[in-house]
C-alpha cells in the first residue's frame, strides 16, 4: 500500500488494512434526545433507535414507525446510523479529527461524522426472550450508558405489553405479558417481536 493504515496482531497477522476497507460503514450515534411520557417520536430515516430510563419500566407503542412513550416517565434515546463518506459532518464536529482515505482519494471514514460509537453487548433474535420477570436479564450490572432497542413495542395497559423492559440498579430485564380475567382467564408471556439489541455508549 502506498498510503493508509495497517494493523497487525501479536503473530504478525494483518488485522485491518485501509486498502481493503471497501469504503465500509461504522455504526455511530448521530442524534440523541428525550421523549416525554405520552409523547411521540419519529426516528430519522436510515437510523436505528435505542432508549433507556434511569429506573423503572420502559414501555411504548410503535405504529407506522412512530413510537409513543407509555413508560410513565421520560425516555432518553440515541439514534444510530451507519456512516460513510456520504454522511455529513455532525453538529459541533470540530475542525480536526482522524480521516481515512482510499487509494483513489475517496473519504472512507471520518471521526467528524460521529458523536460517539457503540459497543454491542447482546443481540436477541425474535422469540429468544420467553420469560416475564426480573430473572430474564438482557443486561447484568449497572445500566449507566446502556440502551436497548425500542422497536416493535406494544403497550395495552399495566398487564399487557411486549418488547418492554425494566431498568434497575442491578441490570435490565425484558418484559412481555398478555393477561386477562373473566369468562376465560389467561396469563401468557409474549416473547420479543423482532431482533432486540443491547448497546453501551463508548466513553
Amino acid at each position: 500500500m502506498a498510503y493508509g493504515l495497517e494493523f497487525y496482531g501479536a503473530n504478525n497477522q494483518l488485522i485491518f488494512d485501509t486498502d481493503n476497507f471497501d469504503g465500509g460503514q461504522t455504526l455511530v450515534i448521530t442524534g440523541s434526545g428525550t421523549i416525554s411520557n405520552n409523547g411521540t417520536f419519529t426516528p430519522p430515516n436510515n437510523t436505528v433507535t435505542f432508549g433507556r430510563v434511569n429506573t423503572g419500566n420502559l414501555f411504548g407503542n410503535t405504529s407506522n414507525g412512530v413510537l409513543t412513550n407509555r413508560s410513565g416517565q421520560t425516555i432518553s434515546y440515541v439514534s444510530a446510523e451507519f456512516t460513510s463518506s456520504s454522511t455529513s459532518n455532525i453538529t459541533n464536529a470540530g475542525t480536526y479529527g482522524l480521516e481515512i482515505f482510499s487509494g483513489s482519494g475517496g473519504l472512507m471514514f471520518s471521526t467528524r461524522k460521529a458523536a460517539s460509537t457503540v459497543d454491542f453487548q447482546a443481540i436477541y433474535d425474535k422469540g429468544d426472550l420467553r420469560t416475564n420477570n426480573s430473572t430474564n436479564s438482557v443486561w447484568a450490572g449497572s445500566p449507566s450508558n446502556v440502551y436497548v432497542s425500542i422497536d416493535f413495542m406494544f403497550y395495552g395497559g399495566a398487564n399487557n405489553y411486549m418488547n418492554g423492559y425494566t431498568f434497575s440498579t442491578g441490570g435490565i430485564s425484558y418484559r412481555g405479558r398478555l393477561f386477562a380475567t373473566g369468562q376465560f382467564n389467561w396469563d401468557y408471556v409474549l416473547p420479543n417481536m423482532g431482533t432486540l439489541a443491547v448497546i453501551k455508549l463508548r466513553g
